[in-house]
């Protein structure tokens, strides 16, 4: 086809074409596959697919067009563009640009996959409605019941996973409580040098007393310790004197304190049994 003739083909299909085309006047590929599975329940997308290709281009030939946000554009016109910018350019594309290239009917519906619902080329190339329907002999459907969102499902389990945190094990429950506790007393020790406090670093009672008169701002919901205020003023003791004891290896104390709790656990399991 000569470029003039290409150009008056441009016009003719244009001046046919209604002026306010939306998204309700066309059905895509991928639900017309889905329309023609409805009404043969038992066929392979594959075999629908080169009986619609074979009608659809050889038998008949209505306009595609290209979904493009809620705007509907011919293919026609695509094809047409790139003639005209790869015409130059032949043998020298890359593969990026072959890849963008518009591809024809037959590449869309060249299917031997079962599952269409991952091919995207599908659901935004389609045909109008009005020039279909009287092709094909069965009901274009709007929707298909039995079709899973896919895509919807996908993004309701992004966001449940991003809004639900696992429950930390009992032993990481204590850690963090831990943790808190000694984050809330660096928050003390460094307000009161802040305050030119003389003593920074006050004794256990002491910052404990401090801990609690802030623990409304510490922890909002409990407004309280994270834990009993015996073993805090323990783990705050281990922490203010750790440098007077004849170690101050943490590991070495972590494994003293594991011990002890084992000996704990045995003695309650042994008393449980006399």
């Amino acid at each position: 086809m000569s470029f003039k003739d290409k150009v008056e083909e441009l016009e003719r299909r244009r001046k046919a074409r209604s002026p306010e085309l939306t998204v309700k006047d066309w059905i895509s590929l991928y639900d017309l596959l889905r329309s023609a599975r409805a009404q043969l329940p038992n066929s392979r997308y594959e075999h629908l697919a080169s009986v619609l290709l074979t009608t659809l281009s050889v038998e008949h030939h209505p306009e595609l067009y290209r979904l493009d946000g809620n705007k509907l554009n011919a293919v026609a016109d695509d094809h047409f563009a790139w003639d005209l910018l790869s015409s130059p350019m032949k043998g020298k594309m890359s593969p990026e640009e072959l890849a963008k290239r518009p591809k024809t009917l037959s590449q869309f519906l060249c299917i031997y996959d079962e599952d269409i619902s991952s091919d995207e080329s599908l659901r935004t190339h389609g045909f109008l409605r009005d020039a279909i329907a009287p092709i094909l002999d069965f009901e274009l459907l709007d929707s298909i019941e039995d079709e899973p969102d896919y895509k919807a499902k996908y993004f309701e389990l992004l966001a449940t996973q991003k809004l639900w945190t696992p429950p930390p094990l009992s032993g990481e429950n204590y850690a963090i409580k831990r943790e808190e506790l000694l984050i809330a007393a660096l928050a003390v020790i460094a307000q009161n040098q802040r305050d030119a406090n003389k003593k920074v670093v006050p004794t256990v009672t002491e910052l404990l007393n401090q801990i609690e008169k802030h623990a409304s701002a510490f922890w909002s919901a409990s407004k309280q310790l994270p834990m009993s205020r015996d073993k805090a003023a323990k783990e705050l003791g281990i922490a203010l004197h750790l440098f007077e004891k004849s170690s101050q290896d943490i590991e070495s104390h972590r494994r003293t304190k594991k011990d002890r709790r084992q000996n704990q656990e045995k003695e309650s399991v042994t008393e449980g049994i006399q």
